[in-house]
This record gives C-alpha cells, sequence and structure tokens, in this order.
C-alpha cells in the first residue's frame, strides 16, 4: 500500500532560513490532513524558532549548532553528539517519512535515517546543490529540484523537477500596481539604503503603492517613511503572497524562495543577488528568468554607483511599458505546482 494512503508520520527538517523553512511549511500545509503527528526538527537559530513560532508550528529544536572551524576533536563531539541527540527523537517519534531542504540542520537527521533505514526525501530549491543535500543524494528516496539543472548533483534517476513548495494567501489586497521590495529572510541593509535614497530623491510616486519590508534590524530607522501615504513599511510580513498577487515589480535579492514566488505570480524582478556567498548561487538562481527576460539583475555594488543611476534607472522603468513586456516573458514558461507534485510522488513511492 503506498504510504500517503495510510495516516503517516512526516519529520520535515530545515534550518537558518526562510528559503529552507518556507517550503516545508508548504508542504506541511498541504499535507496535514492526510498526516498524523508530524513534526519539525531544527535548530536552535534564533530566526528559525521566530519563524515557525510565526506559523503557530510546534519544532522540536536540535543543541546542534552550525559547526566552525576549530579544534578537530570538539567537531567531532559535536557531529556526534547531535547524531545521538536525532536518533533519540527518530526512534522515539517514528516517523514514516523524512522531508529535508537541507542546510547543517539536516546532516544529522540525514545520517540518522540512513542508520534507521527510513526514506528520506531531500528538496533542493537552489541552482547549486547545497554540501548537505550533495553528501547525502546518492541515500535519498527521491531530490525534488526547482531549477531544470543544479550544479553539483549527479544526473540520477531520482532526481525530479518539482518547483518549490509555496504557500499561497487567500486574501488580495484592494491596492494593485503595487512595487514590493524586500531582502532576505532578515532584510538587506544595502537594499534598504538605496529605497532610502530612491525615495529622497523622487518622494515616490503617486501612481503606485510601495509594500517596504526593511527586515527587524532596520525597520526603526526606516518606519518614518511610513508617513508617505503611498509608502508602507514592515519589519516583516508572514503573507507575503498577499502583496504579490497585486505587485507590478519586485525588488529584491535572488534566494531560491524569492526566485519560486517570482516565478509563479508572474511578476516582473529586479534582483540584487547577496555578493557573499562563495558559490555566487543568488547570481546563478537569477539566469534561468534572467535568459527569458522576465527580470534585471544588479549587483549591489552598483547601488552606489556615479557611473549607473539605478534611481533614475528604476524610475524610467516604472513609467514604461518595459515592465509589460517583462511580464509577457513568463507565458515561455511551464507551471508547476509543487506541492501537488511532491505528494503525487509519494504516493507512487
Amino acid at each position: 500500500m503506498p504510504k500517503i494512503a495510510q495516516k503517516m508520520k512526516v519529520c520535515f527538517c530545515g534550518s537558518g532560513s526562510g528559503g529552507h523553512l518556507k517550503p516545508l511549511v508548504a508542504l506541511h500545509l498541504k499535507m496535514k490532513d492526510k498526516c498524523e503527528g508530524s513534526f519539525f526538527l531544527s535548530t536552535p537559530h534564533p530566526f528559525d524558532s521566530s519563524f515557525l513560532r510565526e506559523w503557530n508550528i510546534n519544532a522540536i529544536f536540535l543543541k546542534y549548532t552550525r559547526i566552525s572551524q576549530g579544534n578537530l576533536i570538539y567537531i567531532l563531539w559535536k557531529v556526534f553528539y547531535s547524531l545521538i541527540e536525532t536518533c533519540f527523537i527518530l526512534k522515539k517519534e517514528k516517523p514514516t517519512i523524512l522531508i529535508g531542504t537541507g542546510g547543517y540542520g539536516c546532516f544529522p537527521a540525514y545520517l540518522a535515517c540512513v542508520l534507521f533505514s527510513i526514506d528520506f526525501y531531500i528538496i533542493e530549491p537552489n541552482s547549486i546543490c547545497g554540501k548537505v543535500n550533495k553528501w547525502f543524494q546518492s541515500y535519498a528516496k527521491t531530490i525534488f529540484t526547482h531549477f531544470p539543472s543544479v550544479l553539483g548533483l549527479k544526473n540520477t534517476s531520482n532526481i525530479k523537477r518539482s518547483g518549490v513548495p509555496l504557500v499561497y494567501a487567500s486574501v488580495i489586497p484592494q491596492k494593485k500596481d503595487l512595487i514590493v521590495i524586500f531582502g532576505a529572510s532578515l532584510g538587506a541593509r544595502a537594499i534598504n539604503q538605496f529605497m532610502k535614497k530612491y525615495f529622497e530623491a523622487y518622494g515616490g510616486d503617486v501612481e503606485n503603492h510601495y509594500i517596504w519590508i526593511t527586515g527587524k534590524n532596520d525597520y526603526e530607522e526606516f518606519s518614518y517613511f511610513n508617513q508617505h501615504k503611498n509608502i508602507e513599511v514592515y519589519s516583516f510580513v508572514k503573507d507575503m503572497q498577499i502583496y504579490l498577487q497585486r505587485a507590478k515589480l519586485i525588488i529584491a535579492r535572488s534566494g531560491a524562495g524569492c526566485i519560486a514566488d517570482v516565478e509563479y505570480f508572474k511578476v516582473p524582478a529586479i534582483f540584487i543577488p547577496y555578493p557573499y556567498h562563495s558559490d555566487r548561487q543568488q547570481y546563478l538562481n537569477t539566469e534561468y528568468l534572467s535568459k527569458i527576460g522576465s527580470c534585471i539583475v544588479w549587483d549591489e555594488s552598483s547601488l552606489d554607483s556615479r557611473e549607473k543611476n539605478r534611481c533614475n534607472e528604476l524610475k524610467q522603468l516604472i513609467r514604461s511599458e518595459g515592465l509589460d513586456d517583462m511580464k509577457d516573458c513568463f507565458e515561455s514558461l511551464d507551471s508547476i505546482n509543487a506541492s501537488d507534485f511532491i505528494l503525487n510522488t509519494l504516493k507512487e513511492c
């Protein structure tokens, strides 16, 4: 009997960012009526606990934290302790399957699954496979990817392109022609400073309404822009999709979750990739949409460039027909409902 036909128990495992946790939350909401006693396994990272509380999700938090450089004996002890802790949790909870998105929090979970012969599934949302997902790709039942090809993954039969599971908002805002600005899960200082410069130069414009999510670290500094009737500033928005449904343009980092949102809602985007990843994964994430013409990519260093007046470029783009042309480019993409695709794959296993 297929496992999904039973009342299965799923362990969702991910940590460190919205890109790792949002797909798991989306799957959890999609599968909760078909599951019994499913649970989240995460780390004590402050973002993880805060994010999961926002969604009223109870989680088991490992004491395991990111391994940094240091004494080899200490590192080995840390890995061993986290493995023992995870083994006890999985032995007690007895999940039918585990679904993980990678990151350091998944390392002991994947390893425990191998030791206990628990089927586990990997979701790789980026265009470059993360280290932990790469190490365990041969043991996974199925690897679900967002992009047609992922650097670092072997070309094996257990890879399926599914897209990234998303949480779909049921409320549609009254305002339209929104321009939505946000950084990563905790915000992006460079983008916030650029938008401050833009608003000070042009004061926004009455034709459009701006939704600016600064992240909690920068909110107090930029919250005074709420005085403008067409600018709304927030530190965090749980249901980002509410605004993306009415957006005409997104200005954001290019993490996997943001790429998935842009693709699903078919919203033109200006991506400003995070420049400090050694593998330049956010730059590579943009190539998929950049090739079809649905996004523009700006290097972060160009935001303050005297040679490139990005503020003026943004103003001209908003007022031109270029956004309509960018939106039309999405028609060439295949449409995949990732949650349904993954659920159907589980039925077949």
